[in-house]
């Protein structure tokens, strides 16, 4: 963190080295599915957990479930996480997935 004077730019203050403990998570963050996407070509899911402050939250240790509108989607099964890959220092997971349908 920085801070500078207002008035006077040369008076300044540097604190390094600050660790951010993520708060609970409030969120996962799915992305990486490219849109168009090509029908039934696999594809990587990556489910991200998140804090309220977009933190990653590396204990999340809850239970993913993987939904669809294309009724002939190929979804990765229920399952807890980990094992989401890389597990379970990141906080985030990729799966593979194939869309099947057309978009409504």
């Amino acid at each position: 963190m920085s801070a500078t004077d207002t008035v006077t730019g040369t008076i300044t203050g540097v604190q390094a080295g600050i660790v951010v403990t993520p708060a609970t998570v409030k969120t996962l963050v799915v992305s990486g599915i490219p849109s168009p996407t090509v029908a039934a070509v696999a594809g990587n899911v990556t489910v991200t957990a998140t804090d309220a402050y977009g933190n990653r939250v590396s204990s999340y240790l809850g239970t993913i479930h993987f939904a669809s509108s294309d009724p002939a989607a190929v979804l990765p099964r229920t399952t807890p996480s980990p094992p989401l890959t890389p597990a379970p220092t990141s906080s985030a997971g990729t799966s593979s997935s194939r869309l099947r349908g057309r978009s409504p």
